[in-house]
Protein backbone atom coordinates (compact mmCIF):
# COMPACT_ATOMS: atom_id res chain seq x y z
CA UNK A 1 0.00 0.00 0.00
CA UNK A 2 1.16 3.20 -0.88
CA UNK A 3 0.46 6.05 2.22
CA UNK A 4 2.54 8.50 3.95
CA UNK A 5 2.89 7.26 7.73
CA UNK A 6 3.07 10.47 9.73
CA UNK A 7 3.57 9.54 13.55
CA UNK A 8 1.28 6.64 14.49
CA UNK A 9 -1.80 7.10 11.29
CA UNK A 10 -1.45 6.48 7.52
CA UNK A 11 -2.21 10.07 6.26
CA UNK A 12 -2.20 9.48 2.19
CA UNK A 13 -5.23 7.66 2.77
CA UNK A 14 -9.28 8.25 2.21
CA UNK A 15 -11.22 7.85 6.00
CA UNK A 16 -14.88 8.61 6.28
CA UNK A 17 -15.42 11.62 8.14
CA UNK A 18 -19.44 11.75 8.35
CA UNK A 19 -22.41 10.62 6.86
CA UNK A 20 -23.76 13.42 4.12
CA UNK A 21 -26.71 13.68 6.34
CA UNK A 22 -24.31 15.05 9.31
CA UNK A 23 -23.17 17.98 7.19
CA UNK A 24 -24.92 20.98 6.36
CA UNK A 25 -25.11 25.06 6.80
CA UNK A 26 -23.80 24.88 10.92
CA UNK A 27 -20.17 24.55 11.95
CA UNK A 28 -19.40 20.57 12.44
CA UNK A 29 -16.25 19.55 14.60
CA UNK A 30 -14.49 16.08 14.57
CA UNK A 31 -11.35 14.44 15.70
CA UNK A 32 -9.83 12.40 13.18
CA UNK A 33 -6.21 10.67 13.02
CA UNK A 34 -5.67 12.75 16.68
CA UNK A 35 -6.61 16.32 14.63
CA UNK A 36 -9.33 18.48 15.41
CA UNK A 37 -11.27 18.95 12.08
CA UNK A 38 -14.38 21.65 11.65
CA UNK A 39 -16.62 21.10 8.26
CA UNK A 40 -19.50 22.32 6.83
CA UNK A 41 -21.53 22.70 2.90
CA UNK A 42 -20.80 26.10 1.11
CA UNK A 43 -24.09 27.84 -0.12
CA UNK A 44 -23.58 26.07 -3.49
CA UNK A 45 -23.70 22.55 -1.04
CA UNK A 46 -19.89 21.86 -1.84
CA UNK A 47 -18.54 20.03 2.05
CA UNK A 48 -15.42 21.87 3.09
CA UNK A 49 -13.00 20.89 6.05
CA UNK A 50 -9.89 22.36 7.70
CA UNK A 51 -8.33 22.02 10.79
CA UNK A 52 -10.36 23.11 13.18
CA UNK A 53 -7.99 25.94 14.68
CA UNK A 54 -7.33 29.40 13.81
CA UNK A 55 -4.01 30.39 12.89
CA UNK A 56 -4.10 33.65 15.34
CA UNK A 57 -4.72 32.20 18.63
CA UNK A 58 -5.17 28.43 17.98
CA UNK A 59 -9.15 29.42 18.85
CA UNK A 60 -11.47 26.31 17.83
CA UNK A 61 -13.07 27.43 14.90
CA UNK A 62 -16.29 25.10 15.47
CA UNK A 63 -17.30 27.63 18.11
CA UNK A 64 -17.22 30.68 15.36
CA UNK A 65 -19.88 30.75 12.58
CA UNK A 66 -20.16 30.99 9.02
CA UNK A 67 -20.78 34.45 7.25
CA UNK A 68 -22.37 33.59 4.15
CA UNK A 69 -19.61 31.23 2.75
CA UNK A 70 -17.01 33.03 5.39
CA UNK A 71 -15.78 30.93 8.21
CA UNK A 72 -15.43 33.27 11.04
CA UNK A 73 -13.61 32.59 14.44
CA UNK A 74 -15.41 33.20 17.66
CA UNK A 75 -12.49 34.83 18.78
CA UNK A 76 -11.04 38.15 16.61
CA UNK A 77 -13.61 37.37 13.77
CA UNK A 78 -11.02 36.68 10.96
CA UNK A 79 -12.61 35.40 8.02
CA UNK A 80 -11.56 32.66 6.11
CA UNK A 81 -12.99 31.46 2.12
CA UNK A 82 -13.73 28.31 1.06
CA UNK A 83 -9.99 27.86 -0.42
CA UNK A 84 -8.78 28.76 4.01
CA UNK A 85 -7.38 31.75 2.61
CA UNK A 86 -7.90 34.60 5.17
CA UNK A 87 -9.54 37.37 3.71
CA UNK A 88 -10.84 39.95 6.72
CA UNK A 89 -8.90 41.04 9.87
CA UNK A 90 -10.92 42.95 11.91
CA UNK A 91 -9.49 46.24 12.43
CA UNK A 92 -6.19 45.44 10.77
CA UNK A 93 -6.52 46.34 6.81
CA UNK A 94 -2.82 44.17 6.19
CA UNK A 95 -3.41 40.42 6.32
CA UNK A 96 -0.53 38.14 7.03
CA UNK A 97 0.16 35.84 4.25
CA UNK A 98 0.71 33.39 6.51
CA UNK A 99 -3.01 33.56 7.51
CA UNK A 100 -4.36 30.43 6.41
CA UNK A 101 -5.92 27.11 7.01
CA UNK A 102 -4.81 23.63 6.37
CA UNK A 103 -7.70 21.83 4.34
CA UNK A 104 -8.36 18.45 3.45
CA UNK A 105 -9.58 17.16 -0.14
CA UNK A 106 -13.23 15.74 0.36
CA UNK A 107 -15.21 13.48 -2.14
CA UNK A 108 -18.84 12.49 -1.50
CA UNK A 109 -19.16 8.95 -2.43
CA UNK A 110 -22.00 5.60 -1.03
CA UNK A 111 -23.72 8.61 1.16
CA UNK A 112 -20.25 9.55 2.97
CA UNK A 113 -17.97 12.21 3.17
CA UNK A 114 -14.63 10.93 2.22
CA UNK A 115 -11.78 13.00 3.41
CA UNK A 116 -7.84 12.84 2.48
CA UNK A 117 -5.66 12.91 5.83
CA UNK A 118 -2.25 13.80 4.17
CA UNK A 119 -1.33 15.80 0.84
CA UNK A 120 -4.33 17.03 -0.68
CA UNK A 121 -2.29 16.90 -4.15
CA UNK A 122 -1.72 13.17 -3.46
CA UNK A 123 -5.69 12.50 -2.86
CA UNK A 124 -6.67 9.64 -5.89
CA UNK A 125 -10.40 8.85 -5.31
CA UNK A 126 -10.05 5.73 -7.11
CA UNK A 127 -8.15 4.65 -3.94
CA UNK A 128 -12.12 4.25 -2.73
CA UNK A 129 -13.67 0.89 -2.08
CA UNK A 130 -15.88 0.06 -5.01
CA UNK A 131 -19.38 -0.90 -3.89
CA UNK A 132 -20.57 -2.04 -7.08
CA UNK A 133 -23.96 -2.66 -5.92
CA UNK A 134 -24.74 0.72 -4.19
CA UNK A 135 -27.18 2.75 -5.84
CA UNK A 136 -28.37 -0.26 -7.93
CA UNK A 137 -32.04 -1.15 -8.86
CA UNK A 138 -32.84 -4.43 -7.05
CA UNK A 139 -30.72 -3.38 -3.84
CA UNK A 140 -31.52 -2.23 -0.24
CA UNK A 141 -29.60 -0.09 1.49
CA UNK A 142 -29.59 0.94 5.34
CA UNK A 143 -26.84 2.72 6.38
CA UNK A 144 -26.06 6.33 8.41
CA UNK A 145 -24.50 3.90 11.41
CA UNK A 146 -22.05 4.72 13.27
CA UNK A 147 -20.57 3.23 16.50
CA UNK A 148 -17.92 4.13 18.98
CA UNK A 149 -14.51 1.69 20.41
CA UNK A 150 -12.89 3.04 23.53
CA UNK A 151 -9.49 0.94 21.92
CA UNK A 152 -6.71 1.39 19.14
CA UNK A 153 -8.24 1.33 15.47
CA UNK A 154 -5.67 -1.50 14.90
CA UNK A 155 -7.40 -3.58 17.48
CA UNK A 156 -10.30 -3.58 15.31
CA UNK A 157 -8.82 -3.89 12.13
CA UNK A 158 -7.11 -7.37 13.58
CA UNK A 159 -10.64 -8.29 14.53
CA UNK A 160 -12.29 -7.70 11.25
CA UNK A 161 -9.36 -10.24 9.39
CA UNK A 162 -10.01 -13.03 12.24
CA UNK A 163 -12.83 -15.58 11.56
CA UNK A 164 -11.33 -17.74 14.20
CA UNK A 165 -12.69 -15.68 16.79
CA UNK A 166 -16.43 -16.20 15.74
CA UNK A 167 -15.85 -20.02 16.97
CA UNK A 168 -15.80 -18.33 20.75
CA UNK A 169 -17.08 -14.55 20.52
CA UNK A 170 -20.41 -14.72 18.66
CA UNK A 171 -21.76 -18.87 20.07
CA UNK A 172 -25.33 -16.66 20.23
CA UNK A 173 -25.15 -15.42 16.53
CA UNK A 174 -22.51 -16.45 13.71
CA UNK A 175 -20.45 -18.62 15.84
CA UNK A 176 -20.14 -22.49 17.70
CA UNK A 177 -17.63 -25.52 17.44
CA UNK A 178 -17.89 -26.53 13.94
CA UNK A 179 -15.08 -24.25 12.74
CA UNK A 180 -12.93 -24.33 15.71
CA UNK A 181 -10.17 -26.70 14.37
CA UNK A 182 -10.60 -25.16 10.64
CA UNK A 183 -7.52 -22.80 9.32
CA UNK A 184 -7.76 -20.10 8.23
CA UNK A 185 -6.62 -19.03 4.15
CA UNK A 186 -4.98 -15.67 3.98
CA UNK A 187 -4.34 -14.16 0.82
CA UNK A 188 -2.57 -10.45 -0.11
CA UNK A 189 -1.87 -7.54 -2.47
CA UNK A 190 -1.21 -4.34 -3.00
CA UNK A 191 -3.14 -2.92 -0.05
CA UNK A 192 -5.81 -5.71 -0.03
CA UNK A 193 -5.84 -8.76 2.65
CA UNK A 194 -8.27 -11.70 2.63
CA UNK A 195 -8.84 -13.98 5.80
CA UNK A 196 -11.01 -16.55 4.66
CA UNK A 197 -12.05 -20.28 5.28
CA UNK A 198 -15.21 -22.42 4.44
CA UNK A 199 -16.56 -24.59 7.69
CA UNK A 200 -17.77 -27.75 5.83
CA UNK A 201 -20.42 -30.46 6.93
CA UNK A 202 -21.37 -28.69 10.08
CA UNK A 203 -24.20 -27.78 12.11
CA UNK A 204 -25.45 -24.37 11.31
CA UNK A 205 -24.95 -21.41 13.59
CA UNK A 206 -27.81 -19.88 15.99
CA UNK A 207 -28.76 -17.19 13.53
CA UNK A 208 -28.74 -19.51 10.86
CA UNK A 209 -30.76 -21.70 12.32
CA UNK A 210 -33.59 -18.98 13.31
CA UNK A 211 -33.28 -17.36 9.88
CA UNK A 212 -31.59 -19.55 7.08
CA UNK A 213 -34.08 -22.22 6.55
CA UNK A 214 -31.89 -24.90 6.63
CA UNK A 215 -33.00 -28.53 7.49
CA UNK A 216 -29.46 -30.40 8.38
CA UNK A 217 -25.75 -29.65 7.92
CA UNK A 218 -24.44 -26.36 6.09
CA UNK A 219 -21.07 -25.59 3.93
CA UNK A 220 -20.18 -22.22 5.44
CA UNK A 221 -18.15 -19.45 4.63
CA UNK A 222 -16.23 -16.62 5.89
CA UNK A 223 -14.48 -13.75 3.65
CA UNK A 224 -12.96 -11.23 5.71
CA UNK A 225 -11.45 -8.04 3.48
CA UNK A 226 -9.79 -5.30 4.23
CA UNK A 227 -8.73 -2.65 2.52
CA UNK A 228 -5.62 -0.59 3.83
CA UNK A 229 -5.75 1.30 6.01
CA UNK A 230 -9.13 0.87 7.85
CA UNK A 231 -11.94 -0.20 5.82
CA UNK A 232 -13.72 -3.71 6.12
CA UNK A 233 -16.23 -5.50 4.83
CA UNK A 234 -16.90 -9.28 5.57
CA UNK A 235 -18.70 -11.96 3.44
CA UNK A 236 -20.56 -14.68 5.56
CA UNK A 237 -23.21 -17.41 4.60
CA UNK A 238 -23.80 -20.84 3.78
CA UNK A 239 -25.56 -23.32 1.24
CA UNK A 240 -27.10 -26.81 1.90
CA UNK A 241 -23.92 -29.40 2.74
CA UNK A 242 -22.57 -30.99 -0.55
CA UNK A 243 -21.13 -29.83 -3.94
CA UNK A 244 -17.93 -27.56 -4.71
CA UNK A 245 -16.55 -25.42 -2.49
CA UNK A 246 -17.19 -22.51 -5.15
CA UNK A 247 -18.13 -18.55 -5.63
CA UNK A 248 -20.22 -19.97 -8.04
CA UNK A 249 -22.27 -21.69 -4.99
CA UNK A 250 -21.77 -18.59 -3.03
CA UNK A 251 -23.11 -16.33 -5.48
CA UNK A 252 -25.81 -18.33 -6.66
CA UNK A 253 -26.76 -20.88 -4.97
CA UNK A 254 -27.59 -18.69 -1.13
CA UNK A 255 -30.59 -16.63 -0.04
CA UNK A 256 -30.20 -12.85 -0.67
CA UNK A 257 -28.26 -11.33 2.15
CA UNK A 258 -26.67 -7.78 2.76
CA UNK A 259 -22.72 -7.56 3.04
CA UNK A 260 -21.72 -5.22 5.72
CA UNK A 261 -19.21 -2.41 5.30
CA UNK A 262 -17.09 -1.05 8.20
CA UNK A 263 -15.55 2.22 7.37
CA UNK A 264 -13.42 3.07 10.09
CA UNK A 265 -12.14 6.64 11.38
CA UNK A 266 -9.11 6.41 13.71
CA UNK A 267 -10.07 9.92 16.21
CA UNK A 268 -7.08 9.01 18.66
CA UNK A 269 -4.69 6.91 19.35
CA UNK A 270 -7.06 4.69 21.75
CA UNK A 271 -9.96 5.62 20.23
CA UNK A 272 -12.03 4.64 16.90
CA UNK A 273 -15.22 5.22 15.06
CA UNK A 274 -17.08 3.16 13.13
CA UNK A 275 -19.32 4.16 9.94
CA UNK A 276 -21.63 0.87 8.62
CA UNK A 277 -24.11 -0.10 5.94
CA UNK A 278 -25.43 -2.69 4.62
CA UNK A 279 -26.47 -3.67 0.78
CA UNK A 280 -28.76 -6.37 0.06
CA UNK A 281 -30.26 -7.62 -2.75
CA UNK A 282 -34.18 -6.89 -2.82
CA UNK A 283 -35.70 -5.25 0.52
CA UNK A 284 -33.44 -5.01 3.28
CA UNK A 285 -35.11 -5.64 6.63
CA UNK A 286 -35.48 -3.07 8.87
CA UNK A 287 -34.76 -4.91 12.18
CA UNK A 288 -32.13 -7.77 12.79
CA UNK A 289 -30.32 -8.96 15.15
CA UNK A 290 -27.43 -6.98 16.67
CA UNK A 291 -23.81 -8.38 16.41
CA UNK A 292 -21.66 -6.76 18.03
CA UNK A 293 -18.64 -6.65 15.70
CA UNK A 294 -20.53 -4.63 13.20
CA UNK A 295 -19.61 -7.08 10.02
CA UNK A 296 -21.71 -9.79 8.54
CA UNK A 297 -24.21 -11.38 6.59
CA UNK A 298 -27.87 -12.62 6.97
CA UNK A 299 -30.47 -15.54 5.72
CA UNK A 300 -27.91 -18.23 4.44
CA UNK A 301 -25.57 -15.86 4.29
CA UNK A 302 -26.02 -14.50 8.28
CA UNK A 303 -25.17 -12.46 10.58
CA UNK A 304 -27.04 -9.02 12.01
CA UNK A 305 -27.46 -5.33 11.32
CA UNK A 306 -29.87 -2.79 12.95
CA UNK A 307 -29.45 0.41 14.29
CA UNK A 308 -27.44 0.41 17.47
CA UNK A 309 -29.87 2.39 20.01
CA UNK A 310 -27.68 4.41 22.60
CA UNK A 311 -27.20 1.45 25.29
CA UNK A 312 -25.64 -1.07 22.65
CA UNK A 313 -23.05 2.10 22.00
CA UNK A 314 -22.05 1.51 25.31
CA UNK A 315 -21.29 -2.32 25.17
CA UNK A 316 -18.13 -3.91 24.32
CA UNK A 317 -17.15 -4.24 21.00
CA UNK A 318 -16.31 -8.03 21.58
CA UNK A 319 -19.45 -8.49 23.89
CA UNK A 320 -20.65 -12.30 23.46
CA UNK A 321 -23.61 -12.83 20.86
Amino acid sequence: MSGQLNGRFVRNAWYVAAWSSELGRSLFSRRILGEPVVMFRTTDGTPVAFVDRCPHKLAPLSRGELVGDLLQCGYHGMQYDSSGKCVRVPGQPPIPPAARLRKFALFEKYNAVWLWAGDPAAADTSRIIDIPQHGKPGWGLVDGQYLHFPTSYLNLTDNLVDPAHTSYVHKRTIGNSGGEDVPVKVEHDEGHIVASRWVTNAEPVPIMKTYGGFKGNIDRWQYYHLHLPSTSYVDFGAVDTGGELTERRRREDSAPSPTIFSLRKPQARRTISGFTCAIMRSALPRSMPILRASTGRRSRRIASFSRPSRSSRKRPACANT
